[in-house]
C-alpha cells in the first residue's frame, strides 16, 4: 500500500512540477500528500533550535507551512478531496529531507530537479543526487518543465551488480501492475556483458523475477553510457526510468 508520498517544496517552479506529478500518481493511489519545505537557522549541536531564536523559529515555520498551504491550493483542485500536510522545519537541506522522509515513514518521495532536462543533469544534481542515493524509501524525480502524462512503459536499467531486494522487487512489481506498465529491462556494457559470476547470477535472477531478456546494448570505450540510456529511452517512448 501507498500511505504517504513526500513532496520537498522550494516554491520554484520545478517543485510544482513535482507536485502536480506527485497529485497525477495519486490518483492510483488515494495516499497523504505531505509537503516539505526546509529553511535555513542557526542550531546547537544537538539539533535544537538556539533558546534565543525558538520564538523566530516557530514565526518562521508558521509563516512558511501558511505559504506551503497556498501552494498546494494553488496547483491542486480546490473540488478534489485530497488528504495532505504541510512542513516547515530548519536544517540542512539535503540531511533534512531524508531524515525526515524517515521520520514520517513515508513510501515514496517525490523531487523536482531544477535545470536543464535530461538523464545525466539528473543524476548528478547535488539534491537529487543526494536524496537518491541516501533515501531508504523510492524516490521519483521529475526534471524539469516534465508534466505527467501517465505511465505506460518503466525501464529498469542496471549494471547486473546486485540483485534487486525483495522489497524492492516486490515495489516495482506492484508499481508496474497498479498502472498495467510494461516493464523493459536494459544494460549497456562497454566490456564483457558478465564481468564475473555474480553479474550473470543477477542476469539470471532478473529473468526469472520479470519473465523476460534484458536488453543488452554494447558501446565501445569513448561511447556514453548514459547517453545509450537516453537514447533507448527516448526511441522506446520509456515513461519512467528507474535505477537501483
Amino acid at each position: 500500500p501507498m500511505n504517504k508520498i513526500l513532496v520537498p517544496v522550494d516554491f520554484s517552479e520545478s517543485a510544482a512540477d513535482a507536485l502536480r506529478y506527485a497529485l497525477e500518481l495519486n490518483r492510483r493511489f488515494f495516499a497523504k500528500i505531505i509537503l516539505l519545505y526546509v529553511f535555513d537557522m542557526p542550531k546547537i549541536s544537538g539539533g535544537e533550535v538556539l533558546p534565543e531564536l525558538e520564538l523566530n523559529y516557530k514565526n518562521f515555520a508558521k509563516g512558511f507551512e501558511d505559504d506551503l498551504e497556498l501552494f498546494f491550493k494553488k496547483y491542486s483542485n480546490p473540488d478534489e478531496p485530497w488528504i495532505y500536510e504541510v512542513h516547515a522545519i530548519a536544517g540542512e537541506h539535503n540531511e533534512s529531507i531524508v531524515h525526515f522522509a524517515e521520520q514520517e515513514d513515508a513510501d515514496l518521495i517525490v523531487l523536482g530537479r531544477k535545470g536543464v532536462a535530461g538523464l545525466r543533469r539528473l543524476i548528478f544534481g547535488s539534491v537529487s543526487k543526494y536524496v537518491l542515493t541516501h533515501a531508504t524509501m523510492p524516490v521519483i524525480v521529475v526534471p524539469a518543465g516534465e508534466a505527467y502524462k501517465g505511465i505506460d512503459k518503466i525501464l529498469l536499467a542496471t549494471d547486473f551488480n546486485e540483485e534487486l531486494s525483495e522489497k524492492n522487487y516486490q515495489f516495482l512489481s506492484g508499481f508496474t501492475n497498479m498502472f498495467d506498465a510494461r516493464l523493459e529491462i536494459l544494460h549497456v556494457v562497454n566490456g564483457e556483458v558478465f564481468r564475473n559470476e555474480k553479474s550473470e547470477s543477477v542476469f539470471r535472477f532478473l529473468q526469472l523475477q520479470f519473465h523476460k531478456n534484458p536488453h543488452l546494448i554494447k558501446v565501445r570505450g569513448n561511447e556514453d553510457v548514459i547517453g545509450a540510456i537516453e537514447k533507448f529511452s527516448a526511441e522506446n517512448n520509456i515513461s519512467l526510468l528507474v535505477t537501483i
